[in-house]
């Protein structure tokens, strides 16, 4: 059975030979003649017309014409093959498509500008061609579906990867027919260049594989989600947070992965993401572990995404927690003692006071943590302040006598131990009178 294509351009012809025959032929009787709608006569007639042959409407004869003057004889005679192949030539040259035509033995008989274009050859090298000899159709496959529709007639397209006995490399998409005249079968060839196309399509892969590669194996939970919140695209890791493979958590609404509360708190965060183009940035708890997430919106021709990712911050979060903790124990401890206790930077600036300093040098914490060392040291000391800093956080502690200043400009003689606190740079000070 011949393709819509053929069943076309069979029309077309029987169209031209008509024309050329000068017969009177209405819309309605044409439409007969090629068993089609009038509708298809008046398609086929545009197409004909737009390949450029000079056709117009009679009205006083109610028919088709060639202009005055033209004749098929005058450009091919009555070859019926130079006129199929010069019709499908027509029909592709606006498009920038190459046409390449073979004899039954497989030899080039005919190619349009554009062949000689797309395959960077002179027309007379292509006319010297036969594709049976040539490696670059076996290696593309281009052989083997010419043998095939020579043999069956049935027109045949699809891409292919060609690099030509010339060296130039081309992606195409093809077409070939089979055009029988007088017993014989030619082929034609029909194609364009997609090299372009194809190096994006290719680029296009290594960026996904890429992008699958990351998804695969990045240790933070990535993710993108749709208007209604449900996960599109995740990162691996996503089976061990769910303990559900990806299949069953892409496309899944936040209440079925979710505790209710949360379900609904990040599905409000979410649209409030995608309707401010707010990044949102938030701490959360979920079953004793804490994960610190980013959401960010994503505006693209396929619609509005939200996407984000996740850090498993448990570890960071448990030292901090650690962290207040024994800053609360030593604040209890350092309350509790009857002598000052004081912790300072390597500059001198009071960082912490409990209330016995404060009692002592007659500040309020607030007074005190204003205050630098040296501005409690005697004016003949203070110029070994900075000498007694560099002992501490080289040696590690330090004892030594001093008078002191109290906020009433009294002086009071004092005793300290300073020690360094260790993996920082700040000095823990214990003032005793």
């Amino acid at each position: 059975m011949a393709s819509s294509t053929s069943a076309k351009m069979d029309s077309l012809l029987k169209i031209l030979r008509l024309l050329n025959s000068g017969a009177i032929m209405p819309p309605a009787r044409l439409a007969e003649t090629l068993e089609v709608t009038e509708r298809t006569v008046y398609r086929y007639m545009t197409s004909l017309q737009g390949a450029g042959y000079p056709i117009y409407f009679d009205r006083q004869k109610n028919s088709y014409r060639f202009t005055d003057g033209y004749n098929l004889s005058e450009h091919g005679g009555n070859n019926e093959l130079f006129q199929s192949i010069t019709l499908k030539s027509r029909m592709t040259e606006s498009l920038s498509v190459g046409m390449v035509s073979y004899d039954d033995t497989g030899q080039c008989i005919m190619a349009n500008d554009a062949a000689e274009t797309l395959l960077a050859v002179g027309r007379e090298s292509l006319l010297q061609q036969n594709y049976n000899d040539l490696e670059s159709w076996r290696e593309s496959g281009l052989i083997v579906m010419a043998r095939q529709v020579m043999a069956s007639g049935i027109e045949a397209q699809g891409e292919f990867h060609h690099i030509t006995s010339f060296g130039k490399e081309l992606w195409g998409y093809c077409s070939m027919s089979r055009l029988t005249q007088k017993g014989k079968h030619h082929l034609v060839l029909v194609f364009q260049d997609i090299s372009k196309i194809k190096s994006t399509e290719i680029e296009l892969r290594r960026t996904q594989e890429l992008m699958r590669q990351f998804l695969e194996h990045t240790p933070v939970y990535t993710y993108i989600k749709d208007e209604e919140s449900r996960p599109v695209m995740l990162s691996r890791n996503f089976e061990k947070l769910f303990k559900l493979p990806l299949d069953r958590i892409i496309g899944r609404e936040m209440a079925e992965l979710l505790p209710p509360e949360t379900a609904r708190r990040v599905v409000q965060e979410d649209r409030v993401v995608l309707e401010s183009d707010f990044v949102f940035q938030e701490d959360d708890e979920i079953d004793g572990k804490y994960y610190s997430t980013t959401k960010f919106a994503i505006h693209h021709e396929s619609g509005n995404y939200t996407g984000g990712f996740i850090l498993d911050v448990t570890e960071r979060k448990q030292i901090e927690i650690r962290a207040r903790e024994l800053a609360e124990q030593f604040r209890i401890l350092a309350e509790a003692t009857t002598d000052a206790v004081l912790i300072s930077d390597e500059t001198g600036k009071i960082l912490f006071g409990n209330d016995r300093t404060c009692t002592l040098y007659g500040y309020t914490r607030e007074e005190l943590l204003e205050k630098n060392v040296a501005d409690l040291e005697a004016a003949a000391q203070r110029e070994d302040s900075g000498n007694r800093v560099a002992i501490i956080l080289n040696n590690g502690t330090y004892r030594y006598r001093a008078n002191q200043i109290k906020k009433d400009g009294s002086l009071l003689p004092v005793e300290i131990r300073a020690a360094h606190i260790a993996e920082t740079r700040k000095i823990l000070s214990i003032i005793s009178f």
